[in-house]
């Protein structure tokens, strides 16, 4: 369930001190700003972009705790400062002459930063434009639980927002006449709902600062062309109180098939001022990850970096079903040693599903990865990879002309025979979404039966993994949201990682080699038999703390 490659649209990161904003931006000509809905993302306007993006530079931030925007301390905030926000944004791309387009509280917050910037605003539209008396009862918050029954809360929201408005007033003159949307639309909107606050946490945050903006105070005070598209208007104000007094503003009644079309003519009508932009590179941030990405061919790799310390650049890489969230620990442990690198691959994380479901391969990988190195302007480095993720360096140091000077591998695996079978048959089940929402409840099982038994769907007393168990909830949350996101793409690469010919591949290597384990690794077994079958090889003990593990390797890169 990662996007796809849109190629008219491309992603970005611009740094703000300590902070990084995320937009999507596509086109020429007079600049768009868009304003998405809560608790969605720049995503959910991708048809709008590739519509307006024939007539103008249209630019689609993702609010501050939402998509990929991320903060520090949601709690903090205020309506004030996604307005500041929004000022700090603008600076940030050097952009000064705009007309704005806002959803929802996206529209909130776009009258109310034009009514403080009435000399940069053209004119605005807003659309769907909401309001709640005590939005606290209608925004629960959300909270991980052990049993995963937090995800089933979720799904039962989506699904009620659907049908009723507001969606905890279950009667018929709050019922919604539209269809329900499949359940691949539904997954879809629970990803953007993971993907706000801190994995869902403080989702409602935005919102309800957002709610406090005075809407009727904020078009009274609008000087500059406006329009307003809603489809329940006159449940909120008095419609001709407007149209009557101010002639700037026009009201449309929403219509799913003319929307688009009143929003395209409306800003070719009152928006001409054209402006040249190029996305501005973003600034690397001293002490910290900073978030990019890197166009390769057919899509956009993201990745971290950090360039603290002028050395030969390592690389770290995670495994399937995974992204750099789950070794960002690590990544960050080699801050003020390292210049250092890690890459969603392609289906993961934050990266475009750019490989074929058919063609996804370990080779496949490395040779995106190559590319993606290629044209950051990088050929040389150490790797790092877990798991699967190491496969993917032994590929790089083989079949690409990137050069892997160092190559280190842990939790290494070697399935062969009945195993290999038993694996490929059950490690990876279908995650399809499912109407009911019940993948959820399967994801959450099985990622937390993973730290319980290995392999996790023999869950029978001789494979329990006697250690403490790492069932930590906020982790496995973590994790199950990083599967959703992948949906059935983590089948196809952990198959591809499984069916990697580990000694075969592993023994043609001729640079330096550490395969590195643990005791509570399941595959310990498998590492330490490899390390005595090849070459020129060093097994190497870690520390049983995960986040050690980076400066624990230092000595090898070094």
């Amino acid at each position: 369930m990662t996007e796809a490659s849109i190629p008219q649209i491309k992603k970005y990161y611009v740094t703000n001190g300590l902070n990084q904003y995320h937009y999507r931006h596509s086109g020429k000509g007079p600049v768009l700003i868009l304003l998405h809905s809560l608790p969605r993302s720049s995503e959910d306007l991708n048809k709008l972009i590739l519509k307006l993006n024939k007539y103008f530079t249209v630019i689609a931030p993702d609010l501050p705790g939402y998509g990929q925007t991320k903060i520090n301390d949601i709690s903090n905030y205020n309506h004030n400062n996604y307005v500041d926000f929004l000022n700090d944004f603008l600076k940030c791309l050097n952009v000064k002459n705009i007309s704005i387009y806002g959803e929802q509280y996206g529209a909130s917050l776009g009258l109310s930063f034009a009514i403080k910037n009435l000399h940069s605003v053209n004119s605005i539209v807003v659309n769907k434009i909401k309001h709640l008396d005590n939005p606290k009862c209608y925004y629960k918050k959300f909270e991980p639980l052990w049993d995963g029954s937090h995800l089933t809360w979720l799904w039962s929201l989506l699904r009620e927002q659907e049908v009723f408005n507001p969606w905890n007033k279950p009667n018929l003159q709050n019922r919604i006449n539209k269809d329900m949307p499949s359940a691949y639309e539904l997954h879809r909107l629970s990803i953007q709902f993971l993907n706000s606050g801190n994995q869902g946490v403080g989702y409602e945050k935005g919102i309800i600062e957002l709610n406090r903006i005075n809407i009727l105070n904020c078009i009274k005070s609008i000087n500059c062309p406006l329009l307003i598209i809603n489809d329940n208007f006159n449940e909120i104000f008095e419609k001709n109180q407007f149209e009557e007094n101010n002639k700037n503003i026009s009201i449309k009644q929403s219509n799913d098939n003319n929307d688009y079309e009143y929003i395209v003519n409306f800003f070719k009508e009152h928006h001409t001022y054209k402006e040249n932009f190029t996305p501005p590179k973003p600034k690397l941030i001293p002490g910290r990850l900073t978030h990019d990405y890197i166009d390769v061919d057919s899509g956009q790799l993201h990745f971290h970096r950090n360039e603290d310390v002028d050395s030969m650049p390592t690389l770290v890489q995670h495994d399937a079903a995974s992204a750099i969230t789950t070794v960002q620990s690590i990544t960050e442990s080699l801050i003020g040693h390292k210049s250092i690198y890690s890459f969603d691959m392609p289906g993961s994380g934050d990266s475009d599903r750019i490989i074929p479901e058919k063609n996804v391969e370990v080779i496949n990988y490395a040779a995106v990865l190559n590319d993606a190195l290629k044209n950051i302007g990088i050929n040389e480095i150490d790797f790092y990879g877990m798991w699967g993720g190491g496969f993917v360096g032994a590929e790089l140091s083989l079949n690409t002309n990137t050069e892997v000077r160092r190559l280190a591998l842990s939790n290494v695996f070697d399935h062969q025979g009945k195993e290999l079978n038993e694996m490929i048959d059950n490690y990876t089940p279908d995650v399809s979404p499912l109407w009911h929402g019940g993948h959820l409840q399967q994801c959450w099982h099985q990622m937390r039966d993973q730290g319980i038994f290995y392999p996790w769907f023999k869950n029978i007393k001789e494979n329990i993994i006697w250690r403490e168990p790492h069932l930590e909830t906020k982790m496995v949350h973590g994790r199950v949201c990083t599967l959703l996101k992948a949906g059935n793409m983590y089948a196809t690469a952990y198959k591809s990682h499984f069916k990697y010919e580990t000694l075969k591949k592993l023994s043609k290597i001729t640079v330096p080699l550490l395969l590195a384990t643990c005791d509570w690794d399941p595959n310990n077994a498998h590492t330490k038999e490899l390390a005595k079958k090849i070459p020129n090889c060093t097994l190497y003990k870690l520390n049983e703390d995960f986040s050690k593990w980076g400066i624990s390797l230092l000595p090898f890169f070094s």
